[in-house]
């Protein structure tokens, strides 16, 4: 694991609790995806984190495994939802992907921004492929991080952004954490790769994806068919 994802792994297992506290329920923007998730079959939850998807699809008895690089949010999950399985692994790396196979339905809430190259990203799409059936379907979202109210902290690190190489997509979105009484007692600056809708479109379907449904808001939410 490099450098960058390094830090991004830290950075979650630093908010762990206080993250997982803010984060109890799956955006509604994201819940009309989730009616390609059908009962019983069987879902892999990259990213898992606190496994607040699994909360909201356990009523239809999935088959469900969530993976996450951050310990500590695992540990949370499997507390909260000791009858799920989890796996810890790096979604980059190969020997994560060992033996996960015939998966109907692989769900990416809010994991590929945290992917800051392209090759990275292309990787991980193939593994998803490979691990669906044929025909299975990718439910995979991002934050929009080109929404004005995010053109400030553009502007403000452009000089970082210069500096390494002129990365103009790269953005350090900060996490605070504050007591009761909202003196802030830690923040961490989370690594994030700012898609654009058409660049995320452009990779799902050089992947071997065929999208069936986007919408584009807060968050860039895209549902996609494996092409047989």
């Amino acid at each position: 694991m490099d450098k960058i994802l390094k830090k991004t792994q830290a950075d979650y297992n630093t908010i762990s609790q206080h993250f997982s506290e803010k984060r109890r329920y799956i955006w509604q923007e994201i819940k009309p995806f989730l009616k390609y998730v059908r009962p019983g079959k069987k879902v892999l939850d990259l990213g898992c984190g606190n496994a607040r998807l699994y909360k909201e699809l356990k009523g239809k008895k999935i088959n469900y495994l969530g993976i996450d690089f951050s310990q500590e949010l695992l540990k949370i999950a499997q507390k909260e939802n000791p009858r799920a399985h989890f796996k810890y692994g790096d979604i980059t790396e190969v020997k994560t992907w060992k033996n996960l196979n015939n998966f109907d339905v692989c769900c990416s809430i809010a994991v590929f921004h945290n992917l800051y190259k392209r090759d990275l990203q292309l990787k991980v799409l193939e593994q998803i492929k490979r691990a669906l059936k044929p025909g299975g379907i990718l439910i995979i979202t991002v934050w929009n991080l080109w929404q004005k109210s995010f053109w400030p902290l553009h502007l403000k690190q452009l000089r970082w952004k210069t500096k390494n190489g002129f990365k103009l997509k790269w953005l350090l979105v900060p996490y605070r954490m504050a007591d009761k009484r909202g003196k802030l007692i830690k923040k961490v600056n989370r690594f994030c790769y700012a898609f654009t809708p058409w660049e995320l479109e452009k990779i799902i379907k050089e992947s071997g994806f065929k999208i069936i449904e986007k919408k584009l808001g807060r968050n860039l939410c895209f549902s996609c068919k494996k092409q047989v």
